[in-house]
């Protein structure tokens, strides 16, 4: 991972990754994959896999893909502006 940005920033990153809509819903980050990088004037951006699974009758299904996260700062305070998730 390069780390670019402040502790604060890669903790709400670690957040973001174990909230899910559904309780049932998982996303593992893949090790080594996460990749951060400035945007100059408006935040960051976060690229990398992650494997996601979630229940289908009664089963878990599982795959592994790849996200894009735009991070917004306004003052102090980081904002996730968009998350794409694509490869599925």
């Amino acid at each position: 991972m390069k780390k670019l940005f402040p502790t604060r920033l890669l903790f709400l990153i670690a957040l973001a990754f174990s909230i899910s809509a559904q309780a049932t819903d998982r996303r593992d980050l893949v090790k080594g994959s996460l990749e951060v990088y400035p945007i100059r004037d408006h935040g960051a951006l976060e690229i990398g896999e992650h494997r996601f699974c979630h229940q289908e009758n009664g089963k878990d299904d599982c795959g592994t893909f790849k996200f894009a996260m735009i991070w917004r700062k306004d003052d102090e305070t980081w904002k996730l502006s968009r998350v794409i998730s694509y490869g599925h």
